[in-house]
């Protein structure tokens, strides 16, 4: 009976060490995110705008030096892009605002995955679109980091979604996809012909209501 209570009192630990560790994961994200959008985000576009001022003043330059300041304005702009989609990309809590459909196609963007044209996807919500998008991103993160190209592509369906990667065995994304989820039920498979990995999440109905 004691060793009992112990073990109930160890995995109750262990459960409260990792709630503790994703609530923090979220914090950091939350705030590097409020960083890219507040922050640096609108200090790129103050240095664009007094940009444009200067072009304006110097519209006698020779050529050269003309298209050296459109080059640079250029490069801004497309700076300011993508610190807005990173401030976006790296807080799956945007999901809760902007929605699953956006939220998966900026994060494929970020990742450099391919979404085909979708009319559908899930109805999912608030908590449940925050849980599919915290789980897609550890996924890009992970394969980011074994810097192997899997050219990923994510599919949108109306009950689903799927990340499908070139080859098998990937062990580096399996820890994840064992996580419990609320909201939607995970599942991996590895398909011979074609080689490809899916990873398919299918809305959880019953978790839903």
């Amino acid at each position: 009976m004691a060793q009992t209570r112990d073990a109930r009192e160890r995995d109750g630990r262990r459960r409260a060490t990792a709630h503790f560790k994703r609530e923090l994961r979220r914090a950091e994200r939350s705030w590097l995110s409020r960083q890219l959008h507040d922050d640096v985000g609108p200090s790129l576009c103050a240095a664009g705008l007094q940009l444009s001022l200067l072009r304006t003043e110097t519209a006698g330059f020779e050529p050269e030096r003309a298209a050296a300041l459109e080059n640079v304005q250029t490069i801004l702009e497309r700076t300011v892009d993508l610190v807005r989609l990173l401030s976006y990309t790296v807080d799956p809590g945007a999901a809760a605002r902007c929605g699953l459909r956006d939220m998966v196609r900026m994060m494929a963007r970020s990742f450099r995955a391919e979404v085909p044209e979708a009319e559908k996807a899930p109805r999912a919500r608030g908590a449940a679109a925050v849980e599919l998008a915290e789980q897609l991103l550890d996924c890009f993160l992970l394969l980011d980091s074994a810097g192997v190209d899997r050219h990923p592509r994510v599919w949108m369906l109306e009950e689903s979604v799927e990340l499908e990667l070139a080859g098998r065995g990937h062990e580096a994304i399996s820890e994840v996809t064992r996580r419990p989820l609320r909201h939607w039920r995970c599942e991996l498979r590895e398909k011979a012909r074609p080689n490809r990995t899916n990873v398919a999440w299918s809305l959880d109905q019953a978790g839903e209501k």
